[in-house]
């Protein structure tokens, strides 16, 4: 007969588990919630499944897919190889950083807006050698360990700045609450958009002529909010009590999860 539930994963990302109820007498639930019959419904990690009133029968979900985010060098280096090494592992891929993603692929660490994304989400640094272990993994042989496959940095100068991101990485999701950062390049914008977005921070885009108008909006919607403008001082408009961030103090705010690079005191 057919099952009362079934469990089905969708691709590509977002990676999603949907449960659907086939009309059991018994009904689903997830988390004390009814599932309505023949409605997909979203289960993620840590859920509770719960078949059947009577006679209950409870699961935990447990379910944290592996995904991988691969540096520019390593998608030009594997072309379309490397999607097909991923599905072979049971793993995921993207072009870019996102809120799911586990694992950089990066054969040289360097201080890119990809990594630190990852140095933010507290993601794992690995070099591609990785998904090929995986992929060539046989049987019951175990999977291997993220910090065997820590990637060089590209500047041995960066050594130390990038120690704990490859060594200790943490999630660093609240690193920039309170905080908005105004940027005057779209390109700068682009790349850095989910690294401070992914540490609760907001990124606005505006002109040198908005700044001052920007600045005022946002201080009337939060009086606490801290403006920061991304770039030189010879950006800031005078008389703006605005402060002024370079990119490598952002960066190194990243990469150190400190608020002491940023002039936010």
């Amino acid at each position: 007969s057919e099952p009362a539930a079934v469990v089905g994963g969708s691709k590509p990302a977002p990676v999603k588990i949907t449960i659907v109820d086939r009309s059991s007498f018994q009904h689903t639930f997830v988390n004390e919630e009814l599932v309505s019959k023949d409605t997909p419904r979203e289960v993620c990690h840590g859920d509770t499944l719960t078949i059947g009133r009577e006679v209950e029968r409870h699961f935990v979900f447990d379910w944290e897919p592996t995904v991988f985010c691969a540096a520019s060098e390593v998608l030009e280096a594997w072309g379309s190889d490397l999607e097909k090494a991923c599905q072979a592992s049971g793993c995921y891929l993207t072009t870019e950083w996102t809120n799911f993603t586990t694992h950089l692929l990066s054969d040289a660490a360097k201080s890119s807006g990809k990594l630190l994304a990852c140095a933010v989400g507290g993601g794992q640094v690995v070099t591609s050698s990785f998904v090929r272990t995986c992929r060539d993994r046989k049987g019951t042989e175990p999977w291997p360990q993220p910090h065997n496959f820590r990637p060089a940095p590209r500047d041995p100068a960066q050594a130390e700045v990038l120690a704990g991101v490859l060594h200790s990485p943490q999630r660093r999701t609240t690193l920039f609450r309170g905080l908005a950062f105004l940027f005057l390049d779209p390109s700068k914008c682009a790349q850095l958009k989910p690294v401070i977005e992914g540490g609760s921070g907001a990124v606005i885009l505006t002109s040198k002529q908005e700044i001052l108008p920007e600045v005022t909006r946002l201080r009337q919607q939060n009086s606490k909010l801290k403006a920061l403008l991304v770039g030189e001082a010879a950006d800031a408009p005078q008389g703006a009590a605005l402060s002024v961030v370079a990119l490598r103090e952002l960066t190194m705010a990243v990469l150190s999860g400190d608020l002491e690079y940023l002039p936010v005191g």
